[in-house]
């Protein structure tokens, strides 16, 4: 409701309004019945319908908060209209999309004096305290919150909002993805004059945003992960299986070789990385080719959609369906070496550089291989296709760090 009425303080259309919300919540009721489909039947059984029957002060509650957030949504973008900026935890920005903290009562705490000694430690400078730290804030006041909010979950013994506060919390660090310097404003991509002639090498600029970035979701992931687990206690005995599932985790902890913990470390960090230049990778290009984009990524979603349902319904074979890893193994290589041989031709890397890069992905390779066996993988009953599937997941590692330097570069010399 409150992404309605933000739309709709723009387009001015209580019709369209009103159809947002008649295709939201028949898009919800699609939804639910699929997933259901196994429990339930829309022909001569009604049950599934007392599913979404709520007791009148719930419905009473749901209406009190889609109210106030149509109300504050109209409130404050009313005022943002005639020219209030609005409450922000980090850094605000100029109209060229520069960096302003003038008027941020958060960032005068933490904020240094800029750095003038060499543009590298200047973009650093710009990059922690405009991500990095506020990021890491955020996530603190999050985790400070944490108990609090568990403990008004477990008095209103609503699981279901715990599982929503839950995984609103568990998004806290993701602020820190960068965005390249890259924006679309009115339809269109735009990048500052500042960000496009900077005198750093678009490889340096990329490796220390993401490296910024990630250090900073490590911290708050961090954070949020010591808040989690000692707010556990609070809500054991109102969320089935919590009190078991951290006791396996530190059973885990204290039973795995330290070999063992050490590589899994590293993988998931590099993954970690891997996820933030994907972000930031996607976000520049969704400025630049929205339209393609969007397309594309629809008719992935429709395909993989459909596919389940024609193999559910008898129309196709599963070893058929196994076998469009195959395709999908052959673009990520061809997309991975396109990226690489058109990054090595405009200059923004070199063949050291580059060769660097898939050596610590080779190493990466090795450890994630290596764990995969472990776990039993590469046993002679596992399906090749399986197998396939995971060298595609570590080679994207790769195509996105790939992906990320070129897209900007793309931005930067358009």
């Amino acid at each position: 409701m409150t992404m309605a009425s933000s739309w709709w303080t723009v387009r001015k259309g209580l019709s369209q309004l009103s159809g947002w919300t008649a295709i939201s919540v028949l898009t919800g009721v699609i939804i639910y019945y699929t997933l259901h489909f196994d429990e339930h039947t829309v022909s001569g059984d009604t049950e599934w319908l007392w599913s979404f029957s709520f007791a009148f002060d719930d419905y009473a509650a749901l209406l009190v908060v889609s109210l106030s957030a149509i109300a504050l949504t109209l409130v404050g973008v009313e005022g943002q209209r005639h020219g209030d900026s609005g409450f922000r935890f980090g850094p605000g920005r100029h109209a060229d999309d520069t960096p302003d903290s003038s008027d941020d009562w958060l960032a005068d705490l933490y904020q240094t004096e800029c750095p003038t000694t060499s543009p590298r430690r200047a973009e650093l400078w710009a990059e922690i305290n405009d991500r990095g730290v506020p990021a890491v804030v955020r996530s603190v006041a999050v985790a400070v919150s944490i108990p609090m909010l568990w403990f008004l979950m477990n008095l209103l013994d609503s699981e279901a909002l715990w599982y929503i506060v839950t995984c609103v919390a568990v998004g806290a660090p993701l602020s820190a993805t960068p965005t390249l310097g890259i924006v679309t404003k009115q339809g269109s991509a735009h990048m500052s004059t500042f960000d496009a002639t900077r005198p750093l090498d678009t490889a340096w600029l990329v490796g220390a945003k993401i490296s910024v970035a990630t250090a900073s979701m490590i911290a708050g992931v961090g954070v949020l992960a010591v808040s989690l687990w000692l707010s556990v206690p609070i809500v054991e005995g109102f969320i089935v299986g919590i009190e078991v599932g951290r006791q396996n985790i530190q059973h885990y902890f204290e039973t795995a070789p330290f070999g063992e913990l050490a590589l899994w470390t590293v993988i998931r960090l590099v993954q970690l990385a891997t996820m933030v230049a994907f972000l930031a990778a996607t976000h520049t290009l969704y400025a630049l080719y929205s339209d393609r984009l969007t397309f594309g990524v629809l008719g992935i979603c429709v395909y993989t959609g459909v596919v389940p349902i024609v193999v559910a319904a008898d129309g196709m074979p599963i070893a058929v369906a196994m076998a469009h890893i195959w395709p999908v193994i052959a673009i990520i290589v061809a997309g991975t070496l396109y990226f690489a041989q058109s990054m090595l031709k405009s200059g923004v890397l070199t063949s050291g550089q580059l060769s660097v890069l898939v050596l610590a992905w080779g190493l990466y390779a090795l450890a994630y291989a290596y764990l995969l066996n472990e776990g039993g993988l590469f046993e002679a009953d596992v399906p090749v296709e399986f197998i396939a599937f995971r060298a595609g997941i570590c080679l994207l590692t790769l195509t996105f760090f790939a992906m990320a330097p070129w897209s900007l570069a793309r931005a930067r010399h358009r």
